[in-house]
C-alpha cells in the first residue's frame, strides 16, 4: 500500500460540458488538469479551480492510501428518476417499464465502468476485499422526456433526456479519495425534432455512460501512477 498526500481539489466546468468527442481545447484542458494532479504531492497548494470538460465537479481528498496495483471493486449501481420526471409521467407509464430503465440503465453504467477499467489494465474484483480500492456510482435524477407510454403514442422530441452521476471512489482505508459529481445530457439530433422509443432513449444514455466511465478511469489510472 502507498500513502499520498493530495491537497483538496474541486475541479469545476465552466461553460457547456463536453460529454463524448472533447474538442481540441477541451482535450488540452484535460491534459493541463492531469498534469497538474499529477505533482500534487510535490506543491504546496492545489485548492484552485481547475477547468475541465468532463465533470461538474471532481474532488482528491488531501490523503490517498491506494494499492500498489490497479485492483478495485465496483459495487452495484443504484438508480433513481428525477421528482420531476416522476409527477409528470409516472401516472402514464407502467410499473413495470419503470422498474426495467432502472435496472437496465444502471446495469448498463456498471458495466460500462468494469469494461473500462479492464481495458485500461485493473483487476476488477467481483466483491470487496481488504487492500483494494471500492467504487460506487449511482445514476440519480433520471429524466427521459418520450418514455414508452400506456397510450403507445408516438414522441416527438429534440433532446433524449438528462441525468446526474454521483461518484465515489475509497482508498483501502474506506476513506474517500475521489468524488465526482455531473449532469450529464443524452441529446438529440441538432434541433430537430425525433421520434423516440426505448431503443433510441437507451442507446443516448449509454453513450453518455460510456463517456463518463471512459473519463473516470482517466482520472482513477492518474492516481495509480502518482
Amino acid at each position: 500500500m502507498r500513502v499520498f498526500n493530495f491537497d483538496f481539489l474541486i475541479l469545476q466546468i465552466f461553460g457547456r460540458k463536453l460529454l463524448v468527442t472533447p474538442i481540441r481545447w477541451g482535450l488540452i484542458v484535460y491534459m493541463a488538469a492531469i498534469s497538474h494532479l499529477s505533482s500534487a504531492k510535490t506543491t504546496a497548494d492545489l485548492s484552485e479551480l481547475i477547468q475541465n470538460p468532463h465533470f461538474d465537479v471532481l474532488r482528491i481528498a488531501e490523503k490517498a492510501s491506494i494499492p500498489s496495483s490497479k485492483k478495485i471493486y465496483v459495487s452495484p449501481v443504484e438508480a433513481n428518476f428525477s421528482r420531476s420526471w416522476e409527477r409528470e409521467f409516472k401516472g402514464v407509464t407502467t410499473k413495470a417499464y419503470r422498474k426495467r430503465v432502472i435496472r437496465d440503465y444502471s446495469q448498463a453504467l456498471e458495466e460500462r465502468i468494469k469494461q473500462q477499467l479492464k481495458t485500461s489494465g485493473w483487476q476488477v474484483f467481483e466483491s470487496p476485499e481488504e487492500g483494494i480500492l471500492m467504487l460506487s456510482a449511482k445514476i440519480t435524477d433520471l429524466y427521459i422526456y418520450g418514455p414508452q407510454k400506456l397510450s403507445r403514442e408516438h414522441t416527438l422530441v429534440k433532446q433524449i433526456g438528462q441525468s446526474s452521476l454521483d461518484l465515489v471512489l475509497q482508498g483501502t482505508d474506506s476513506l474517500t479519495i475521489l468524488e465526482i459529481q455531473d449532469i450529464g445530457i443524452a441529446g438529440g439530433i441538432g434541433n430537430h425534432f425525433i421520434e423516440t422509443d426505448n431503443a433510441i432513449n437507451f442507446s443516448r444514455f449509454d453513450r453518455l455512460m460510456q463517456a463518463w466511465a471512459t473519463h473516470f478511469v482517466s482520472y482513477a489510472d492518474m492516481l495509480i501512477k502518482v
